[in-house]
């Protein structure tokens, strides 16, 4: 939100409930500051031709629930985009980035003693080094691959690990021995990924997918939303 559209709303706030209740608030704000951290994401598959990586920077924007003004950042804002390993011959594995990613995050680097997104938990990861490094054992996000890269609709759910769904179709979709081997998280201090999605995809994927949206039915377009949401948020001037 901009300079002056939260002066505005300061103002306005001012005017209808005094400057008391707001110098409260903005002392909130300031003690539960916003913090944003980056961490790289490694997948390893695992061939009869041997082990194959991909890996994707992204950056985690949260404060604490307690926050409620704008900018408060809860819940947290995922900004990057998915994962590829490129499988050869096998074809290209995507492992999606969604708005449930930071929750990833915290299961493979949990918090000492910290519950949920309280203050202490916000700060801690907020001020962690580079360098600090966890295994996402569970809840792991879902991958997909397509059976023609240039056609949307031909997506195909691979792996998926939530409360909802549990898929692990490796071998059925890209052959005998092919396995998901790993999923590291590291905390980093470099650049957020973009662009390497867009190295997989035919160059006119987007363009593709709007013009045959309308032909699809409401089921398949719930569909491919789920599949092909590749990117979060969009890169900066970094």
């Amino acid at each position: 939100m901009g300079y002056y559209v939260k002066n505005i709303i300061i103002a306005f706030l001012l005017t209808i409930t005094g400057g008391v209740t707001v110098a409260i608030a903005m002392s909130d704000v300031a003690q539960n500051k916003v913090h944003s951290w980056r961490y790289k994401m490694t997948v390893e598959v695992e061939t009869p031709e041997g082990i194959r990586t991909g890996s994707a920077v992204r950056e985690i924007s949260n404060s604490p629930r307690s926050v409620r003004l704008p900018d408060a950042g809860n819940p947290a804002e995922n900004r990057g985009e998915a994962v590829v390993v490129d499988l050869g011959k096998r074809g290209v594995l995507f492992v999606l980035i969604s708005d449930k990613s930071d929750d990833q995050f915290y299961q493979a680097i949990p918090s000492p003693g910290y519950g949920g997104t309280t203050n202490e938990a916000i700060e801690f990861y907020g001020n962690l080094k580079s360098g600090v490094k966890g295994e996402l054992t569970r809840m792991r996000p879902r991958m997909v691959t397509f059976k023609h890269l240039d056609d949307p609709k031909s997506v195909r759910l691979v792996y998926s690990q939530t409360h909802e769904e549990t898929t692990d179709d490796f071998e059925e979709v890209f052959g005998k021995g092919v396995r998901l081997k790993r999923i590291t998280i590291e905390t980093t201090n470099e650049p957020i990924t973009w662009g390497v999605v867009d190295k997989h995809l035919p160059e006119d994927f987007s363009a593709e997918v709007i013009e045959r949206w309308r032909e699809l039915p409401m089921k398949e377009r719930g569909r491919l939303a789920d599949l092909i949401t590749f990117k979060r948020g969009e890169p900066d001037d970094e």
